[in-house]
């Protein structure tokens, strides 16, 4: 969904629905004090964020519009006062519409629609704004449900509305499937960053005020500007119902680390991620610049217009804007010139921009630009495959003629890329590159966890001490990463040495996931500690508040049954499929718990039942592997064979498949399989150990030393080499 404006913001003047905390103020007093902060907040995107859809402020055309969508006719009318529209929603059915609210200004304006049982949701189809037309959004920004309106799950209570008003709080009631959001005003206003200001007007108005200390002062410290704006402007999950503006970020929110689906090998945007990863990856950051040395933080304009902006700090002085940014590696020199740009001045070209902040179309029209602040390398990027500016312009130029351009080029990442490349793809040398990675010091902590999470593939002396090492770390997102990687790479007594002084962490998202990475290798005795009782009803606490959501349900199916609590494990996983019934992590998950429990039948039938709705390699592979543990081998072949074949990359499906083959005798044919996606997947462990006992069995000395020159090539200290792992 589209989060409009940027950073920093004050004051607005509407209240909507009222909010049940108290230590709100109308945001109007705001004004008497700060009013040039209130004239730049004025007209902002923040301002007009959300707002009541009234004559004023909806742009689009509803004089009785008829829109072709690829789903079917959209219709946009009036009823007095009121706007609507007619659409079909997810049971096929067209039916007419209340517009409650706008979203966003420009370059396009969305519509919430007034849905039964308090729920809002975003239509599919948004008004253009430049070109003054309707158009369907792409399929990635509304969910894939037949439907111009979201799947129910993903409406927009819990996945826009937060960000784009103040004071907001779900309220969703699981027991009636009913939302009664509330919000202290429409728009992002002084207290969605600066928080509630009641203690601040009182301050204001005492008449010793200046022996007093401000409630406010000190929430927004530069160091906690970044984490501010991160709530709205990051890709992230949230912890609970909304935020405390005297939490970190990480204390509401888990940030997405960098991952192939969401960014690029180099880091750079891919999908909607929004600016606060590509940030916190820049060397811009590291040196200490916040948002709002280039955006003024209550208009969200740029401080200042074209490469003025940028020369504040790049200058021939090597002079920062301010002070508390480090210089070193700030060289003093005309940036702004032919010399350092290469293209012709005054030309789109010669912008700093266009090469340091290369961007994408989101949601059909945004452009937004990548806030990594990288330096373009064509060599790079046709290594590796990622996008570069200059291959966006010049992409019929070999590399001769633009080295020659450029005056050649320079890794700037301390072969952050070109590792990650080796790793991801399973490349010789991969953990030595990944060994070599998480040693540097100057690392950023997203690129380190991003890397953490890849230790798993790797497993070997180096991998678990690196791992342990990170838990101390002092970025949280580092720490979090760290449990979970450990967790799979140590054993129990070293889990519980290495995360038991984590249920202290004084960040909310290291405490609850050090309890419930804990929870499976604790000795009974610790159960009852009181640190760990208290982190882990923290992580039951953000499940609880979060049951709008199928994941949710599912994660409190799993804390239920390793807690003793087995009552309540089937009831949670049929609450997942009443948020979605296409959620397959919870079909699977619930066949699973029905098989352990004896009702075979019931397993198989819930199964079979949700492949007729939804085929898929996921259930056809968990399909195959019931049949295997009931004997029924002739069938789990052909299960586990349709899962290879829908998902093809998948080196598991594969593998599952490969061994249903062998078992059945067919030998030669898995074999042959195996070999050839090692090829393609050569660091697969699981292929890796078939093929090893295969040779081993057989005596075939020439396919065992091969399979161990490759390994050793991959990861040295493999266990599978030593002898003494799995």
């Amino acid at each position: 969904m589209k989060h409009s404006g940027l950073l920093l913001c004050l004051v607005f003047t509407r209240y909507a629905v009222a909010s049940a905390q108290i230590d709100w103020v109308d945001e109007s007093t705001c004004k008497g004090c700060h009013p040039a902060q209130y004239e730049d907040w004025l007209g902002s995107h923040h301002q007009q964020a959300m707002q009541p859809a009234t004559e004023a402020v909806v742009l689009g055309d509803f004089s009785n519009h008829t829109f072709s969508s690829s789903i079917g006719p959209v219709r946009f009318y009036r009823r007095a006062a009121e706007f609507w529209v007619d659409v079909a929603g997810p049971n096929a059915h067209a039916q007419g519409y209340r517009v409650a609210y706008t979203f966003g200004l420009e370059p396009l304006q969305q519509y919430l629609l007034a849905l039964p049982d308090g729920r809002y949701q975003a239509l599919g189809v948004a008004w253009d704004t430049e070109q003054k037309r309707w158009f369907e959004l792409p399929s990635d920004a509304q969910g894939e449900t037949g439907s111009l309106l979201p799947a129910p799950d993903l409406n927009a209570n819990f996945m826009c509305m937060e960000c784009h008003n103040t004071g907001f709080r779900r309220n969703y009631d699981p027991e009636k499937d009913t939302y009664a959001s509330t919000w202290h005003a429409t728009g992002v206003g002084c207290q969605s960053c600066h928080g509630p200001a009641a203690e601040h007007l009182q301050w204001a108005g005492a008449a010793n005020r200046q022996s007093l200390v401000d409630p406010l002062a000190g929430r927004l410290t530069q160091a906690g500007q970044v984490d501010a704006c991160g709530r709205c402007h990051s890709r992230r999950a949230a912890l609970g119902d909304g935020y405390s503006h005297l939490h970190t970020l990480m204390d509401d929110y888990l940030p997405n680390a960098l991952t192939p689906i969401l960014n690029e090998i180099d880091g750079k945007i891919r999908e909607e991620v929004f600016e606060h990863g590509s940030f916190v990856q820049s060397r811009m950051y590291a040196a200490g610049v916040v948002c709002s040395d280039c955006h003024q933080p209550h208009s969200g304009e740029l401080r200042q217009g074209g490469n003025a902006l940028c020369v504040q700090c790049h200058n021939p002085q090597a002079q920062p804007v301010r002070t508390g940014i480090e210089t070193r590696g700030l060289q003093a020199k005309d940036y702004d010139s032919p010399k350092h740009h290469r293209h012709q001045p005054g030309t789109p070209a010669a912008q700093c921009i266009s090469c340091h902040m290369p961007g994408r179309f989101y949601m059909g029209n945004d452009w937004r630009h990548d806030h990594g602040f990288t330096s373009p390398n064509p060599q790079q990027a046709r290594e590796l495959g990622h996008s570069d500016a200059c291959l966006g312009c010049h992409h019929d130029l070999s590399m001769e003629q633009l080295s020659g351009r450029l005056g050649g080029f320079s890794v700037r990442d301390g072969g952050y890329a070109h590792a990650l490349s080796r790793i991801r793809g399973g490349q010789a040398g991969a953990a030595q590159a990944l060994w070599g990675q998480l040693k540097r010091k100057d690392l950023a902590p997203i690129r380190r966890a991003t890397l953490l999470a890849e230790l798993p593939r790797y497993p070997a002396r180096q991998s678990s001490e690196l791992a342990g090492r990170a838990l101390r770390d002092p970025a949280a997102q580092v720490r979090e990463m760290a449990i979970r990687v450990f967790s799979e790479l140590a054993g129990p007594e070293a889990v519980r040495q290495g995360l038991l002084p984590l249920l202290g962490d004084e960040v909310r998202a290291v405490r609850i996931s050090a309890a419930w990475h804990l929870l499976p290798h604790l000795l009974p005795d610790e159960h009852s500690r009181a640190d760990f009782r208290s982190a882990l009803a923290e992580y039951e606490s953000a499940q609880m508040a979060l049951r709008e959501r199928p994941e949710a349900n599912l994660n409190l199916a799993m804390l239920y049954s390793l807690s003793g609590r087995d009552a309540r494990v089937e009831p949670a996983l049929r609450d997942a499929l009443e948020r979605n019934a296409s959620f397959t992590p919870a079909t699977i998950t619930l066949a699973q718990w029905l098989e352990q429990r004896g009702q075979l039948r019931m397993a198989d039938q819930l199964l079979r039942d949700a492949l007729r709705k939804q085929p898929g390699a996921d259930l056809h592979h968990a399909l195959g592997l019931s049949l295997v543990r009931r004997g029924d081998r002739a069938e789990a072949m052909e299960q586990l064979k349709l899962a290879a074949q829908m998902s093809p990359d998948n080196s598991d499906y594969l593998y599952a498949y490969a061994l249903s083959l062998y078992e059945a005798g067919r030998k030669t044919e898995a074999l042959d399989m195996l070999q050839e996606r090692l090829r393609k997947d050569p660091a697969h462990r699981p292929i890796h150990r078939a093929l090893r006992a295969f040779a081993k069995r057989t005596g075939d000395r020439v396919m065992a030393e091969s399979l161990a020159r490759l390994l050793g090539s991959i990861n040295p200290e493999d266990p599978l080499l030593h002898g003494n792992g799995p």
